[in-house]
């Protein structure tokens, strides 16, 4: 990763991430805590989610969240959690404590997360929304019940998960 002067954009620096230096983990979502004093960064070809100290950007923790094509990583408000989506056709979300670096769970099932991409947490901390890359509706996720819901953005309509849906309700 390349850290920039944030007046002159020039590179300062670069940091290391990744675990594996024989493979192209292509990090893909970086993400600074909300209380500043972590950066936390996932792998689009690879199995871990790192932590960095904002402050001279030192590796202090890292935690295997198996295979995936992880991609958006999203922390909670009281920097105490984060979810990872993996936008697989089969995806899925992988739960994981930030403090003790550790993966609580994995939200998955057969076909029930179908390309799930961006996210946001409730205020509480206790509710993931999600959308689904190629779909007219967002995932609600309540992992402590657990719970999972599909709310269609259009009324009327069902949940779709196809491409070419998707395509035709571009403008």
């Amino acid at each position: 990763m390349s850290v920039l002067d944030a007046e002159t954009g020039l590179v300062m620096r670069y940091v290391q991430v990744g675990g594996d230096p024989n493979q192209i983990e292509l990090p893909h979502c970086l993400r600074t805590s909300p209380d500043g004093k972590y950066w936390y960064v996932c792998f689009a070809n690879g199995n871990l989610v790192q932590k960095f100290e904002c402050n001279g950007d030192k590796l202090v923790g890292q935690v295997s969240i198996g295979a995936g094509a992880w991609n958006i990583l999203k922390i909670s408000p009281d920097s105490r959690y984060a979810y990872v989506s993996d936008l697989s056709s089969n995806g899925k979300f992988a739960y994981i404590d930030l403090q003790s670096m550790t993966l609580i769970k994995t939200l998955a099932g057969s076909g029930l997360f179908t390309f799930p991409h961006g996210m946001e947490i409730s205020e509480s901390g206790d509710t993931l929304y999600a959308t689904a890359q190629y779909g007219n509706f967002i995932y609600r996720i309540i992992p402590d019940i657990p719970e999972v819901d599909q709310i269609v953005l259009a009324k009327g309509q069902v949940p779709v998960t196809t491409r070419k849906l998707w395509i035709r309700m571009k403008f």
